[in-house]
């Protein structure tokens, strides 16, 4: 046929077959690239959903921990108020039975009316300065316990696989 002699139909369908084994082989090796290429692309958005989903669990947590700290120091509040307010009304009754002496000690009041008065203003001054410290120590205990928690709910968010 055409001229050609036998052996060299022999290498051109050689070459024809080596050539159409190369190109099935390329079409596998790209269709293997794109499923390859499709499932990395298919994890990384899980991971991503994944650590989005960790990260709102993190911040709804911080959330629900600064209301819960809000409310503490708001009871805190209310309560050293309370507490302020009750230290007025006895110092007020000390003060008023201190100046309205009894008529049977009345001679022996007027001698210790000074010295009461001064105790009373030096407790009284005590009462405030303890009150300070106390509501410092409350504030800073209620601020140590809610970064605690903060940290622990963070570090088992992220231990978590």
């Amino acid at each position: 046929m055409y001229g050609l002699k036998p052996p060299v139909w022999v290498c051109v369908l050689l070459c024809v077959g080596v050539v159409s084994f190369a190109a099935v082989s390329n079409y596998r090796l790209k269709a293997k690239h794109a499923e390859y290429v499709a499932a990395s692309e298919s994890a990384a958005r899980q991971l991503s959903e994944r650590y989005r989903e960790k990260e709102q669990e993190l911040a709804r947590a911080q959330a629900e921990n600064a209301a819960e700290v809000a409310t503490l120091h708001h009871d805190l509040d209310r309560a050293r108020t309370s507490a302020a307010a009750q230290s007025v009304r006895l110092r007020d009754a000390a003060a008023k039975r201190a100046r309205c002496p009894d008529p049977a000690t009345a001679g022996l009041r007027e001698a210790t009316d000074d010295p009461i008065g001064v105790l009373a203003d030096v407790l009284g001054r005590a009462d405030e300065r303890a009150s300070i410290l106390a509501d410092l120590a409350d504030r800073r205990g209620i601020a140590g316990r809610a970064c605690e928690r903060a940290y622990d709910e963070a570090r088992q968010a992220l231990e978590q696989p």
